[in-house]
């Protein structure tokens, strides 16, 4: 799986396909698999704008694509969704991919991957609750004993003068 998380393409290539795009675009005339190519390029970047054009892209075309073109773009979603490491979206995508092709190894391999993923935040926003309760608890204990503390001088105080 992570072959497929790593996967680039060269620049040239996908300066090419956006070149394709973007003159498709100037006549308000796109072909969906045109952009198809365009937002594959895009989903094997790194950098993130790339990513979330490619989810834009690939949304408009699961909108108005043919059926394997809808089919491809929920697999690609999921694909783009993964790298940007929003894994309750990537999962929606993957799950509703399985439901129309379900024996597709590649696609469970994702979402053994994204479930994975959401396991591990999981634990680690479970691990991030408990420290804030043992910190939030602690300084709950040194706040009370300052209040505390204040209250008692300024009884004493009162009570001397």
């Amino acid at each position: 799986m992570k072959t497929l998380l790593n996967y680039s393409v060269s620049d040239e290539d996908t300066q090419e396909h956006r070149n394709n795009y973007e003159a498709q675009l100037a006549t308000n005339n796109v072909d969906p698999e045109v952009k198809f190519q365009y937002a594959w390029c895009l989903t094997h970047s790194k950098k993130i704008s790339d990513l979330k054009k490619a989810s834009a892209l690939f949304e408009e075309i699961f909108k108005e694509g043919s059926e394997e073109l809808k089919r491809d773009s929920l697999f690609y979603l999921s694909v783009a969704e993964t790298k940007q490491k929003n894994y309750c979206t990537a999962k929606k995508y993957i799950d509703a991919f399985l439901s129309v092709e379900s024996t597709n190894v590649q696609a469970e391999q994702l979402k053994a991957y994204i479930d994975k993923q959401l396991k591990k935040d999981g634990v680690k926003g479970m691990a991030l609750v408990g420290a804030a309760a043992v910190f939030g608890g602690a300084t709950a204990i040194v706040v009370g004993t300052l209040v505390a503390g204040a209250a008692l001088g300024f009884a004493l105080k009162r009570r001397y003068k």
